[in-house]
């Protein structure tokens, strides 16, 4: 199983108490980096799980980089000429849509690719290059926090995950 997370997961702070942010403010930015840095959590989690239950399940979880998207386009000022600036920037210190995809083809597919593996570009602080092992804030490598991220994901979906 491969689960698509993000360097952004570096700014996402996750409050279990507030996982819909009922209580904080919104910020998009702020909800975006929160779920990527989940992501990351859950795909851990799961690999620890189907460990420890024995089964045969690869988890590894993978991020594109900075990739020539369209992702940023809603956040960019009524300015003349700045989205062309963004997309320009992006093709210059990003990937390419197809070198973005790169990183999850790799953990979907090739032998090497372990359980709990975090994949990515790692040239330019993670935004660029050829996929490679990469590495996880403080807070994407907390058990205790995909744990308790894992239960309360149980407790508002409502779905039992039997034997894991």
């Amino acid at each position: 199983m491969v689960t698509l997370a993000s360097i952004a997961h570096r700014r996402g702070v996750i409050d279990i108490a507030d996982l819909n942010f009922e209580r904080r403010p919104y910020g998009r930015m702020t909800a975006y980096s929160q779920s990527k840095l989940a992501n990351l959590l859950f795909g851990a989690e799961l690999a620890r799980r189907s460990e420890a239950a024995g089964l045969p399940l690869t988890s590894v979880i993978a991020h594109p980089g900075v990739a020539a998207t369209n992702l940023f386009d809603s956040m960019v000022p009524p300015i003349p000429g700045a989205l062309a600036a963004l997309h320009l920037s992006l093709r210059v210190f990003g990937n390419s849509e197809r070198s973005g995809a790169l990183s999850t083809l790799y953990a979907a597919t090739m032998p090497d690719a372990r359980n709990g593996d975090y994949l990515g570009p790692n040239r330019m602080f993670g935004m660029r290059g050829p996929v490679a092992r990469s590495s996880r804030t403080r807070a994407a490598r907390s058990e205790g926090l995909a744990a308790a991220l894992w239960d309360a994901s149980v407790e508002l979906t409502g779905a039992q995950f039997q034997g894991i």
